[in-house]
This record gives C-alpha cells, sequence and structure tokens, in this order.
C-alpha cells in the first residue's frame, strides 16, 4: 500500500512540531503498554488487541525509528510495542506544547 500522507514523507528521527491525532493516539497506546506488535519488515500494529484501523501510519512511525518490538519476534507473532528515544521526543515535543494536527 502506497502512503502519501505528510506522515509518511516526515524524515527519520526528526520530532515533528506537531503530531497527527492518529500518530500522537498510537504513541499514547505504545506508551501506555497497550500495543503489540510483530516481527516483519511490515509490521502489523495491535491496540488493545485489536489491528490498529491505521496501518499506514503504524508503519510509518516504525520505518521513522519511533516504535519497535521490545522484544525479539517472529514475522507474525505479536510482542510488546515500546517506544524509542526518538517516538518519546515526538511525544515530548507535542506535550511541551504543540498541538496535534488533524489527519
Amino acid at each position: 500500500m502506497r502512503t502519501t500522507s505528510r506522515e509518511a514523507r516526515r524524515p527519520a528521527g526528526v520530532p515533528p512540531a506537531a503530531l497527527s491525532y492518529r500518530e500522537r493516539a498510537i504513541l499514547l497506546a505504545v506508551r501506555d503498554h497497550r500495543a503489540l506488535i510483530t516481527g516483519s519488515s511490515e509490521p502489523d500494529l495491535l491496540i488493545d488487541g485489536l489491528y490498529c484501523c491505521d496501518q499506514a501510519i503504524a508503519h510509518a512511525l516504525f520505518h521513522h525509528g519511533w516504535i519497535r518490538p521490545a522484544l525479539r519476534a517472529a514475522v507474525s507473532d505479536p510482542v510488546p510495542a515500546e517506544l524509542t528515544p526518538d517516538g518519546r521526543a515526538a511525544l515530548l515535543a507535542t506535550a511541551a506544547g504543540d498541538t496535534p494536527v488533524a489527519s
């Protein structure tokens, strides 16, 4: 699936000026230990036991290096997801007063 959204074009490792609501919601779910991720190169993300409704953004967050598996995982086995330092920085940038933008 080809993604042309602004989220997918954001450079890896660069905290944004503002996160979209979906990016922020996914990062918060990962931070709050409510997310599982598979070990694939295009990982599936589950939140509260259900597949994330926007896998394109989940993939972009993974490829930007903001989320990752907390444990080694087989391609199809879900394991806990965790924020990377860049993912935490993105959340902190928004928490510091930046307003999320609608996606």
